[in-house]
C-alpha cells in the first residue's frame, strides 16, 4: 500500500485528484492511502519521518506557501517524493530546495498528471528499503513490508500472509515484534501480529483486513490494539472523502 499526502486548500481540486488518484492506481493494481489536507499547519502537525511515500502540495496555500511546507517535511524526511502544482510557473526555481520529482501547472491534467505520479511511485519503489525477507527451500524471497497483512503463529513455525503470496517458515512472533522494519505491526492476539495498514473494521472480538479476511483479537489484547489503532490512524490526519 502506498501512502500519499495531499495539502491542497481548493475543494474541487482536491476531489478531481481523488479521483484521479483513484483511477491512476487501480489501473496499476495498486492500493493507496490518501491523507488530505486544507492547509500547511495541519501538515506539520502530523509531520513526521516515514510516513508518506508520496507527497502533493499545492503552491499557492491559503496561509502558507506550499514550497516553505514542503521544505520542512525534506528536512525530516529525504526519501518521500515531492509533487507540486501551481498556477504560476514563476515558482518552479522556489521549489528546487525540497527536490522535487516534478512541479506540475494547473490546471492539471489527467494525462499528464498520471504520467507523475507512476514516475512517483517507481521512484517511491526504488527509495523503499523497507522488505522483508524469507529463507525457503535453498531460496531467499524479499517483499515488500506494506504487502504483508499479518504473521501467524503455528506450533514451531510462522505463516507470512501477504497480498499476493503466502510462505510458512521457522521464527517467533516474539522476535518479528522486535523487527524495526515491522513498526507498523501490532500483537492482537497470542498466534496473530497484524499489519495496521490494512485493518479495514476492527470489532470487539476480531479485525476485518482490506481483503476481507477476519483475524481473531484476543480479550487481553482488544483495548490495548485499539489504542494502538486509533494512535495509528492520527497519525495520517483525516483522509478524503468526496
Amino acid at each position: 500500500m502506498y501512502r500519499l499526502l495531499l495539502c491542497e486548500d481548493n475543494e474541487q481540486d482536491r476531489i478531481w485528484i481523488k479521483r484521479a488518484l483513484d483511477e491512476i492506481f487501480d489501473d496499476m493494481d495498486q492500493a493507496y492511502q490518501l491523507s488530505a489536507f486544507m492547509t500547511g499547519e495541519q501538515v506539520l502537525f502530523h509531520m513526521q519521518p516515514g510516513l508518506y511515500d508520496i507527497a502533493i502540495f499545492d503552491v499557492e496555500l491559503d496561509k502558507a506557501d506550499g514550497i516553505e511546507i514542503a521544505k520542512k517535511l525534506r528536512q525530516i524526511d529525504k526519501n518521500v517524493v515531492i509533487l507540486f502544482a501551481s498556477v504560476h510557473s514563476k515558482n518552479v526555481f522556489s521549489s528546487f530546495a525540497a527536490e522535487p520529482l516534478s512541479f506540475l501547472a494547473k490546471p492539471l491534467k489527467k494525462a499528464e498528471f498520471a504520467s507523475y505520479i507512476r514516475r512517483a511511485v517507481q521512484k517511491a519503489d526504488k527509495i523503499q528499503k523497507d522488505r522483508y525477507t524469507v529463507s525457503l527451500n535453498n531460496s531467499v524471497f524479499a517483499l515488500p513490508v506494506r504487502d504483508i497483512l499479518y504473521f501467524e503463529s503455528i506450533g514451531r513455525t510462522i505463516r507470512l500472509k501477504a497480498e499476493h503470496t503466502d510462505f510458512v517458515f521457522y521464527d517467533k512472533l516474539s522476535a518479528l515484534e522486535e523487527d524495526p522494519r515491522l513498526r507498523s505491526f501490532f500483537r492482537c492476539h497470542q498466534s496473530y501480529l497484524v499489519n495496521m495498514d490494512h485493518c479495514f473494521e476492527v470489532t470487539g472480538k476480531d479485525i476485518r483486513l482490506s481483503d476481507g479476511e477476519r483475524i481473531p483479537v484476543s480479550r487481553s489484547k482488544n483495548r490495548g490494539f485499539k489504542e494502538a489503532f486509533v494512535r495509528y490512524l492520527g497519525r495520517y490526519g483525516n483522509r478524503l472523502e468526496d
